[in-house]
């Protein structure tokens, strides 16, 4: 998701503004955005320090390359050392109008420039010589007429040299490379060694029909190269080609994705190639056909719904595609009904109907029958393949009177910190989410739950024997009115060591009533409260400075909201002037009630969609 945020980049004298982006919640500056204004730069700097790329846990770079943006400071950016220095030269020189010879001796005067910058001239030439016959090689490409690459090194070495001992070591040197130049360029593809400064087509080469279709598309559409610069392709056949990348690459890539789709339909499925559904019925899938579907996946096959209907497959490799479509693909909705899932050792097991959502490192399961065994055996299976996504939202009807088969499923994750869980309405789910065993649970979100009294209590008793939430979300249309559980969860988080944020929405506040009174003590002498939502309620003076010291003092309260509630009109004011000076980031004064207002935002929110 885009910021509207903007981050300074400074390229030698040159100050550029860039849009920065969201990426898993953190502010960043990608390096391909920059390289559309400088693209001949690969790495960051501010003061004197470089700035590592942002990596995962192994230390992997993150794709698309990144940092975190520093919107106070100005970031420098730098390009790779001396070769790709010469390298630019060299662009230029093969753009050059002028005789060849006098813009080969142009480059090499520079290098014989670079010569005079230091002491020792015999060793900045040995160090470079590959450098030098490198670009002199590149020039024979489009300037044959230059002959012997010996001969034309021997002009521009110092004569001091040609009668020293380095002489024959650096020919020895030029033979070598000469050599591997020779060897590179019988391979099949020479895309890396592209002249200019843009990276390199990461697609397979185009020959015959295809490539000449785009050499003649281009002679007559884009005569003077306003399509952009020309790259160098090597075709299958030894033949040299100079095409735009931006229409090189469209076409490689249409005819890969034309490939992954006929390979789909031959498995016996269908794919939108508009809405990018694909759907797969009564199909007895192979380990063939799934090793292909991973493959295409994995290599940019881009699925944003995938559907299995009345179809079967082993069980190891459900496992094997289940890995993939969670960790390493483009899909966004997976649906599975009536799939019969095969094991070679145990009874078979057929999963009726579940739909996943995946969503920004969360996923969302639903199964829309009765329980059976098969809802717990494909939880088991999506939380065991998931390596990346860190929040699992469930409902808890799915599981209903089978609560210890989920809270088996949740033992065995590892990578689940954030629970997400819809009608928690009875004690044996509240233990099923307050005990898990291989991760800590940090984020919790209660949605439609404790509406029955005895999980009320239960909650804030399993409440104070937690160690580990950070966050709890217990906003939604539920409004607690009940006097007792938000005295005592207001006293439970209080006295709880990690809980950072608590987001809540009560019901039938009066002035000096219970809930009035320990909300006021919350608001003034604890920092955990950061959305509130009040409804039906009489707002009284008092209260409204305790929500004004949390939120300018404390800086703690930002997102506010009063639906149906009687207030003075100078308490409003009050309220309003916090959000003008940014205090509160949200504010909502309605006079409806809180139901009402979010039906009509959704049916909103989807009237959108369908236009």
């Amino acid at each position: 998701m885009r910021n509207s945020r903007i981050q300074k980049v400074k390229f030698g004298d040159e100050i550029a503004e860039i849009q920065t982006v969201l990426v898993d919640g953190i502010e960043c500056l990608l390096l391909e955005d920059v390289q559309e204004e400088f693209p001949s730069v690969n790495r960051f700097r501010i003061g004197k320090v470089q700035q590592s790329f942002i990596r995962d846990g192994n230390g992997n770079k993150l794709q698309p390359l990144r940092i975190k943006a520093c919107i106070d400071q100005i970031v420098e950016t730098m390009e790779p050392k001396r070769t790709v220095q010469r390298s630019n030269q060299v662009a230029e020189v093969v753009e050059a109008k002028e005789e060849s010879n006098e813009a080969l001796y142009d480059l090499v005067k520079g290098i014989k420039n670079d010569v005079r910058q230091v002491q020792q001239t015999s060793d900045l030439i040995l160090n470079n010589t590959q450098e030098m016959l490198i670009q002199i090689n590149r020039q024979e490409v489009l300037i044959p007429q230059l002959g012997n690459v010996s001969t034309v090194v021997a002009t521009v070495i110092p004569s001091q040299l040609q009668s020293s001992g380095s002489y024959e070591t650096m020919q020895q040197q030029l033979q070598l490379v000469n050599n591997l130049l020779d060897k590179f360029d019988n391979q099949e593809s020479r895309a890396g060694f592209s002249v200019l400064r843009h990276k390199k087509s990461q697609v397979a080469p185009l020959q015959g029909a295809e490539l000449r279709e785009l050499d003649t598309y281009l002679e007559l559409v884009d005569n003077k190269r306003s399509l952009g610069n020309l790259y160098r392709i090597v075709t299958a056949d030894g033949h040299v080609r100079w095409v735009c990348l931006e229409h090189y690459d469209e076409i490689s890539y249409n005819k890969k994705m034309g490939k992954y789709i006929n390979e789909f339909e031959a498995m016996g499925g269908k794919f939108d190639e508009k809405t990018k559904e694909a759907v797969l019925i009564g199909a007895k899938i192979s380990e063939k056909s799934i090793r292909m579907l991973c493959e295409a996946l994995t290599n940019g096959f881009n699925i944003q719904k995938l559907m299995f209907q009345q179809c079967s497959l082993f069980e190891s490799d459900l496992g094997a595609l289940l890995a993939v479509i969670l960790n390493r693909s483009s899909i966004h909705n997976l649906i599975i009904a009536t799939v019969e899932v095969r094991r070679l050792f145990s009874k078979n097991y057929v999963c009726k109907r579940m739909t996943a959502e995946l969503r920004n490192r969360c996923f969302k399961v639903r199964f829309y029958d009765s329980y059976q065994d098969g809802n717990e055996l494909m939880l088991a299976q999506l939380l065991q393949q998931n390596k990346i996504h860190q929040t699992l939202d469930l409902s808890a009807c799915d599981f209903l009177w089978h609560e210890q088969n989920l809270q088996q499923c949740l033992n065995d994750s590892e990578n689940i910190t954030g629970l997400i869980v819809e009608y928690s309405n009875n004690t044996d789910v509240l233990n099923t989410i307050f005990t898990l065993k291989k991760s800590a649970l940090h984020q919790l979100k209660l949605t439609n739950s404790l509406r029955e009294a005895p999980t009320l209590h239960h909650f804030c008793e399993m409440l104070k024997k937690n160690k580990t939430l950070v966050d709890i979300d217990l906003l939604d249309q539920t409004d607690f009115e009940d006097e007792a559980f938000v005295v005592n969860l207001l006293a439970a988080v209080r006295s709880h060591k990690s809980i950072k944020n608590l987001n809540l929405h009560i019901q039938g506040i009066r002035p000096s009533n219970q809930k009035e009174i320990h909300l006021i003590k919350s608001l003034k002498e604890d920092k955990f409260i950061s959305h509130l939502c009040i409804s039906t309620s009489d707002v009284s003076r008092e209260l409204t400075e305790a929500f004004m010291y949390a939120s300018k003092e404390h800086k703690k309260l930002i997102h506010l909201e009063f639906y149906n509630c009687q207030m003075m009109n100078d308490d409003k004011e009050k309220l309003q002037s916090l959000q003008k000076d940014a205090s509160l980031i949200h504010l909502t004064l309605s006079k409806q009630p809180r139901c009402y207002v979010t039906t009509e935002e959704a049916n909103s929110c989807s009237n959108k969609g369908n236009n």
